[in-house]
């Protein structure tokens, strides 16, 4: 569905309540609150209004920072997120893999590069550049919602978590740097399993080894945590394979 309806007056109206923090769950002079107002606007826009659910979000990277915060880059992605079952589709998002915050660019609306974190609770999954985002199965409840990219589909669904942290310079170095972590896991029946590497299928499917391992060579796949695109084409063709073999 698309953004808003009655977009232009709305937009107006979402600057003020945003400029004034009545969005951001901020004391209002008024005492209204965030609800009140979603409350108030919900008959009008209907479920439009409840993209708009999330506290402000400004780039907390300090000056002189090496790398990127975000999944992937920085750039603006198009792409669609699911809240409560409705599908919000053709907006500017980008994934802060550091502060595990999904922020939308509100300029197509608002007209100012005003920014949003959206509130992770209430999103089942998003598209961002064409991949699938979900939310990581068996998570810690202490780390909150993550999300994995949706690598491969089928009996064997991968999923890649990427997780990064900013690393505070030591030695008179002045430069900050973003160091990136990946862990990938195999969802087989609804059962979450670590995937390490080429050799967690080959001990999952052990009779389908050789044919893997002849795959891994005649594709001159190369693995490690900077080769995610060679691990999901091994699952896919291990997927490939199951398929044959029922």
């Amino acid at each position: 569905m698309r953004f808003f309806s009655a977009q232009k007056y709305y937009s107006t109206i979402l600057l003020i309540l945003l400029t004034c923090g009545v969005l951001s769950g901020q004391p209002h002079p008024s005492g209204m609150n965030s609800k009140m107002v979603l409350d108030h606007f919900d008959p009008l826009y209907r479920i439009d209004a409840r993209l708009i659910n999330g506290d402000y979000y400004q780039d907390p990277s300090p000056a002189s920072t090496a790398g990127s915060r975000f999944f992937g880059d920085s750039e603006w992605k198009t792409g669609s997120v699911v809240i409560n079952g409705v599908t919000f589709d053709n907006l500017k998002i980008r994934y802060d893999i550091c502060g595990n915050e999904i922020v939308l660019n509100l300029s197509e609306f608002t007209g100012s590069g005003m920014q949003i974190a959206l509130d992770k609770n209430r999103i089942s999954s998003f598209v961002m550049g064409g991949s699938l985002f979900i939310p990581e199965p068996q998570r810690d409840p202490k780390s909150g919602v993550r999300f994995c990219q949706v690598l491969t589909t089928g009996p064997l669904t991968l999923l890649l978590l990427q997780t990064k942290t900013l690393t505070v310079p030591s030695g008179g170095n002045t430069s900050y740097r973003y160091e990136t972590f990946t862990r990938m896991t195999l969802l087989v029946k609804n059962e979450s399993i670590r995937y390490k590497n080429q050799r967690s299928l080959f001990q999952l499917f052990p009779q389908l080894k050789p044919q893997l391992q002849e795959f891994i060579r005649t594709e001159q796949l190369r693995f490690g945590s900077r080769h995610p695109e060679s691990h999901a084409r091994l699952v896919q063709h291990c997927n490939t394979l199951l398929a044959a073999s029922e």
